[in-house]
């Protein structure tokens, strides 16, 4: 477990993962793969940048990733539910502020990676970050949603 405090820096090294991946993603999406194979891959790179920034702290295996790669699939299932949801509020802001893509990826992403770490969860049980494992996935989502569509649109 990291001390106490390395935690502030443990916490940006998983913003940092997220946001990386997702500059990934976006690099991938912006032309060098189709886009429903990025969708897919979008579960594995994102587990993989996870399991590098946790397996320092933690005795997870390589077992995150694959975990990882459901809870993102199930995560996929959960935004696109929510879509008559968040498309009209992605709407709005784009109107208020343009770019509606961005908006859709940035109200979506945090509830995929809520969702993926939920089931990752399950392999934290007995860690004290499990409590709040949900909301720091969610929160790297964020990071996720808004770095991966900005990098997509430049590649």
């Amino acid at each position: 477990m990291p001390k106490r405090r390395d935690a502030a820096g443990q916490g940006m090294r998983w913003v940092v993962a997220h946001a990386i991946a997702g500059c990934l993603i976006g690099f991938l999406e912006g032309g060098r793969f189709p886009f429903l194979a990025t969708l897919v891959l979008s579960g594995l790179i994102i587990g993989l940048f996870q399991w590098l920034v946790l397996r320092r702290w933690l005795s997870v295996t390589w077992v995150w990733i694959p975990i990882t790669f459901g809870g993102w699939l199930v995560g996929m299932r959960g935004a696109i539910a929510l879509a008559p949801l968040l498309h009209p509020l992605a709407n709005r802001l784009a109107a208020w502020v343009g770019w509606e893509v961005f908006w859709l990826q940035t109200l979506q992403q945090p509830v995929v990676l809520g969702v993926l770490g939920s089931f990752q969860s399950i392999l934290l049980r007995r860690s004290p970050l499990s409590a709040r494992w949900v909301f720091g996935s969610a929160l790297g989502g964020l990071a996720r949603g808004m770095v991966s569509t900005s990098v997509c649109a430049i590649a």
